[in-house]
């Protein structure tokens, strides 16, 4: 055994312990997709400010980067590239006027700073500083707006802060910020971001009045799973490097990666649950379902690398996150609907039946009072609606091997990610399934149950149907966000 398989067994056994005891994660705490805009304007007699600072998580920097043809860390001439990209940006972004008339800021100092993100990847930071020298009359109005990348979600700051000599009357933004320039995020994981992205304010000349601003704010917490990610990715670093060792078990703490994220909220379990044991699934449809999921999880992380990587900076990905919210919802609404349909038919075919006894007909009973058998068709796309919005982790293992140049490790490790999935997903089913059978052998052997089980498929049907209105809704108001 070579020297780098020890350590590569050791990386792998410390991620076996990170599944159980999640460790802090270097993903950015607002989100891998995220660009967040900080603004601070300091106003005085003779001169306004401007310090301007962007900072880019995992997805936006990889475009960036790409776009400025840096496949890795940035050379000068790349940083130049990139710092003149922004410059344009916040130059035609970042608007600035005072009594009415547009101030032109200067710049006078320009940094561009990379920084370890999450599966391998760099996050990024950019700052400008800005200023013109003015003559402040007493009473005039001071407005501010800024538009960079106003397509793209994240956190949005304006600070204001008044000099010496000078009052800040009606402003519309506070004189400290919240985040220590976007270096510090709030820690509830409930909070909205802050979407600020303009301030007013009417200046009185006062000798002795002004105040500066201060940091406040908490460090985010990282999530523990996505921080796995990063952990794998040095495996595939390794792996990079030829080491067949690390390659293998960088595909085997993929799986484990793919089976903790099956866990996690969503996936559609709910739904799952209901419609298995509300249809009367057996076992080979639980395993087509858990691969619907996986396969439709794939093919969408698949599709969201490529727009990525393809159309670079000039897309912003997670807009399509909605769309694909929708679509989940509004497939699992549909299957509601029709499950409901069906119930109500079978009830309807129910009471006819009863009638008939009335009337001294004889019926073969059979298994009355059961559900119908799922069909494939539905299973399908149950199963689609739970895996067609992609995971971040999964992404983010696939970019970080294209950075590394291994876009084929990268497949691998989706498809590994995958098989993960489907592995927790079609246990999950089968437990059901099994459920679902031993209910039936209670009703056949004449329990109470049987008086339950003719109001199963209602209460099937009411389940997916409630949660396709409420996936639905959520997602409707994640699409009139982003108008």
């Amino acid at each position: 055994m070579t020297r780098a398989r020890p350590a590569a067994l050791a990386l792998f056994f410390a991620l076996l312990a990170a599944l159980a005891f999640p460790p802090a994660a270097s993903a950015h705490p607002l989100g891998n997709f995220t660009i967040n805009r900080y603004s601070r304007i300091d106003v005085s007699p003779e001169r306004v400010t401007l310090r301007y600072v962007l900072d880019l998580a995992e997805i936006p920097t990889l475009q960036e980067l790409q776009a400025a043809g840096a496949a890795g860390v940035p050379d000068a001439t790349q940083r130049e590239v990139l710092l003149r990209r922004f410059a344009t940006l916040v130059r035609d972004g970042a608007r600035l006027s005072i009594g009415g008339s547009a101030v032109a800021l200067e710049q006078h100092d320009a940094s561009v700073e990379l920084i370890p993100g999450e599966a391998g990847l760099s996050t990024m930071r950019v700052t400008f500083d800005l200023a013109a020298d003015l003559r402040l009359s007493d009473g005039a109005a001071i407005a501010y707006q800024d538009v960079t990348f106003a397509d793209r979600i994240g956190w949005r700051e304006v600070v204001m802060r008044a000099g010496r000599g000078v009052r800040l009357d009606a402003a519309s933004v506070p004189s400290e910020d919240q985040t220590g320039e976007l270096r510090r995020y709030p820690a509830d994981p409930l909070r909205a971001p802050l979407a600020v992205s303009s301030a007013n304010a009417t200046a009185r000349l006062a000798p002795g009045e002004g105040g500066t601003g201060g940091a406040g704010g908490l460090e985010a917490p990282r999530p523990g799973l996505e921080g796995l990610a990063t952990g794998v990715s040095d495996l595939v670093r390794a792996g990079s490097r030829g080491d067949l060792a690390a390659t293998l078990l960088a595909v085997l703490a993929a799986i484990g990666l793919g089976a903790f994220h099956a866990l996690t909220p969503g996936h559609g379990k709910t739904v799952m649950a209901a419609y298995l044991v509300g249809t009367r699934g057996s076992a080979r449809q639980a395993l087509g379902l858990g691969a619907a999921v996986a396969v439709s999880h794939t093919l969408g992380v698949l599709l969201l690398a490529l727009l990525i990587l393809g159309a670079s900076s000039a897309v912003a990905p997670e807009r399509f996150y909605p769309y694909l919210s929708a679509a989940s919802a509004l497939i699992v609404l549909a299957i509601g609907l029709w499950l409901l349909q069906g119930a109500l038919r079978s009830r309807a075919h129910e009471r006819a039946h009863a009638r008939g006894h009335e009337h001294g007909h004889s019926h073969d009973h059979g298994r009355e009072g059961l559900p119908a058998a799922v069909g494939w068709r539905s299973l399908v796309a149950l199963g689609v609606s739970g895996g067609i919005v992609p995971s971040a982790s999964a992404l983010l293992l696939l970019l970080a091997a294209v950075s590394l140049r291994r876009p084929d490790l990268g497949l691998v490790l989706i498809l590994a990610f995958g098989v993960g999935m489907a592995a927790v997903l079609v246990g999950i089913g089968l437990v059901l399934v099994r459920a679902g059978e031993l209910a039936a052998s209670r009703l056949e052997e004449g329990s109470v149950l049987r008086r339950v089980a003719p109001l199963l498929p209602l209460g099937t049907a009411a389940v997916v149907l409630l949660v396709g209105i409420g996936l639905s809704v959520q997602a409707g108001q994640q699409l009139l966000a982003t108008l």
